[in-house]
C-alpha cells in the first residue's frame, strides 16, 4: 500500500459497500496511540420500485405507497398538490389522502452523507362516483316493487364487503353477482338464506380498486348496489 505509514490515505470501495468504519493508530519506537475511528457511509442510490396503487378513487384515504428501507436512510416523499401524506413521512412507507386529480408519487433517500435522485410512480384516477361512505350506505331505490332490500357495508370497502338481505323470499336461492361497471363479472356466487336480515360475508381482498355494481338476484326479485373499493 503506496499510502501506508502516511497522514492520508485513498481508499476505494467496492460496489457493494453501504457503511463502515475507518480507524487510525499513531505509532513511534515507543508506543502506538489508541485508534481513532470514523463512520464512513454510502450516499444512497436511487430508492428501490415504489410499491403501491397506480390509479386510486378521488378523495381515497388510507391509500399506501412503499419502497425497500436501509438502515440509517431517510426518505423524502412527495405527492400531487391536492393530495396529503397521513403517516410515516420521513420512513420507507406512507400513507396518503388523495385528491381529484392524476399525478406522481415521488421518493429520494437521504443520509449524513448526501440525498440521492428521485424515483416516481405515476398514478391515474379512476372514474369514481365522489360518494361519502354514509351516502354510499344508504338504500338506493329503485322504481316498481320487484326488488330485493340488500344493504352494503362498510362502503367503500377494503378486504371485505358484508351484505345484509333483508326483503327476500326464505328458503329461496339468491344469486350475488360483483361486476364492473362495463359489466364484466369480477365474481359471483349463490346461497340459500333461511330468513329476513341474513348477513353474507364477500371477500373482496384481491379485487383492484375502483367502482363496482353488486346485483342480487330471487327469482323475478333484482337489487343493484354501487360498490366502491379502495386499496
Amino acid at each position: 500500500m503506496p499510502w501506508r505509514n502516511r497522514a492520508g490515505i485513498v481508499l476505494s470501495f467496492a460496489p457493494g459497500f453501504i457503511a463502515g468504519n475507518l480507524g487510525v493508530t499513531a505509532r513511534n519506537s515507543m508506543d502506538t496511540s489508541p485508534a481513532r475511528t470514523m463512520k464512513l457511509r454510502k450516499v444512497p442510490g436511487l430508492p428501490a420500485a415504489i410499491v403501491g396503487p397506480a390509479s386510486v378513487c378521488p378523495g381515497a384515504t388510507g391509500i399506501q405507497f412503499s419502497t425497500t428501507g436501509l438502515a440509517g436512510v431517510t426518505y423524502n416523499w412527495v405527492v400531487p398538490a391536492d393530495a396529503t401524506i397521513t403517516n410515516w413521512q420521513g420512513t420507507a412507507a406512507i400513507t396518503v389522502t388523495w385528491g381529484n386529480a392524476a399525478g406522481n408519487i415521488s421518493v429520494s433517500a437521504s443520509n449524513v452523507c448526501g440525498v440521492s435522485a428521485f424515483g416516481s410512480k405515476a398514478v391515474s384516477r379512476l372514474a369514481c362516483d365522489l360518494v361519502t361512505p354514509a351516502q354510499a350506505e344508504m338504500v338506493q331505490a329503485e322504481p316498481g316493487a320487484n326488488k330485493l332490500d340488500v344493504k352494503l357495508w362498510p362502503n367503500p370497502a377494503r378486504d371485505v364487503l358484508m351484505v345484509t338481505l333483508d326483503a327476500l323470499e326464505p328458503g329461496k336461492k339468491i344469486e350475488l353477482t360483483l361486476m364492473q361497471a362495463d359489466g364484466k363479472v369480477q365474481t359471483a356466487q349463490s346461497m340459500m338464506p333461511t330468513m329476513r336480515g341474513h348477513q353474507m360475508r364477500l371477500d373482496v381482498s384481491s379485487t383492484a380498486a375502483g367502482l363496482y355494481l353488486l346485483q342480487a338476484r330471487q327469482g323475478t326479485l333484482t337489487e343493484t348496489k354501487r360498490v366502491i373499493i379502495l386499496r
